[in-house]
């Protein structure tokens, strides 16, 4: 997930909260143990730093972890999340690479094999996700061929909650399932107002505790196991929304946008 500028720190924890203690309903279970965010921070947006200082002065406190990269944020009245730190990277091609639970310093702009190779290297969780229009004509044949050559245990495809609920399995998925590459899906909130409140309402469910002063790392040693077991919950948008997101995203970005 991304937190932009704009959110409200408190409102974006509180809503996380609840939709993780949602899905956990959904299922029949209350939430027992923290909800996790990977932060996939933008560059130019806010990371995990500086969300903790924004949330200063709320219901919400941060506290470290015995890893610099994980902290645990409490809330007075006792709900708990655990904010794990990670990057976004656009490759020279115009695709997003998501380097999660790792502070690797990768610079953008590099060929997408490049990229890929560094950030495998770099340890942490490393996801090629979804995107409007990412994965058509020259970019889906690089995406096939990533997918052959960079499979592997800690290496996902994403899936995310604004991809339209209605539309049909990207391929790719497929393709990844027959590799053995499984797909993480996240929220990916828009910088829309709106948006602030999807951080949690569309991810995995996992079994059991996380061990308490290194949450990034046991959580990257279970998703890295392939005998993990990864319940997905949430739905994709109604496809009005998703135009209007996407029209709104454009409008916000200006012309000459890049895609």
């Amino acid at each position: 997930m991304h937190f932009h500028r704009g959110y409200s720190a408190e409102r974006f924890l509180d809503r996380a909260r609840e939709n993780f203690s949602a899905a956990a309903a959904a299922a029949g279970e209350t939430l027992s143990t923290p909800g996790v965010l990977l932060f996939a921070t933008i560059p130019g947006a806010p990371g995990v730093l500086e969300l903790s200082r924004l949330a200063s002065g709320t219901a919400w406190r941060f506290e470290p972890t015995d890893e610099a990269l994980s902290f645990r944020a409490r809330r007075d009245d006792g709900a708990r999340l655990i904010v794990v730190e990670g990057r976004q990277i656009v490759t020279h091609e115009k695709l997003e690479v998501l380097i999660l639970a790792c502070r690797s310093e990768i610079e953008p702009g590099l060929p997408l094999d490049d990229t890929l190779d560094r950030a495998l290297g770099g340890g942490g969780l490393t996801v090629l996700p979804w995107g409007f229009g990412k994965w058509t004509f020259g970019r889906r044949r690089l995406v096939d061929a990533a997918l052959e050559r960079h499979a592997g245990p800690r290496f996902f495809l994403g899936d995310n909650g604004g991809r339209p609920r209605l539309s049909s399995t990207p391929e790719a998925f497929r393709r990844a399932r027959a590799l053995g590459v499984r797909v993480l899906p996240g929220s990916d909130p828009l910088p829309l107002p709106h948006h602030a409140d999807r951080a949690g309402s569309f991810g995995l469910r996992l079994r059991g505790e996380l061990e308490s002063e290194r949450p990034a790392a046991s959580l990257c040693e279970r998703l890295a196991d392939p005998a993990t077991q990864l319940d997905a919950f949430g739905n994709g948008v109604p496809l009005w929304r998703f135009l209007r997101d996407q029209f709104s995203l454009r409008a916000v970005a200006g012309p000459g946008a890049a895609a």
